[in-house]
């Protein structure tokens, strides 16, 4: 039994991510390791019933980073909108941990 909680990511969401995992080079795509468990474990549902509060991608969510106790709000983007203020790369693993 897993310890990790439940996720559900939209088809659409599934679609585009494993599109983009696809095309990554393998170096690149190797490091994507927890993503792609991630996704392996996700239960896909229709956009339109997506659970209320469930992060997509392009929502932004308010966390505190266990780690440090830093309060973050942060935006999940695809890598091509990574980099400006607020945004984490879906690529990234806080963008994979919060996704779901």
């Amino acid at each position: 039994m897993s310890s990790k909680p439940p996720i559900t990511v939209s088809r659409l969401d599934m679609e585009r991510i494993e599109a983009l995992l696809e095309r990554l080079p393998a170096a690149e795509a190797a490091r994507c390791a927890a993503l792609i468990v991630e996704l392996d474990r996700a239960d896909v549902v229709e956009p339109a019933d997506m659970p209320e509060n469930t992060v997509t991608m392009n929502s932004t969510v308010s966390f505190e980073d266990e780690h440090n106790g830093e309060n973050l709000t942060l935006t999940l983007v695809y890598p091509a909108a990574a980099g400006a203020a607020g945004t984490v790369s879906i690529l990234a693993p806080v963008g994979s941990a919060l996704l779901g």
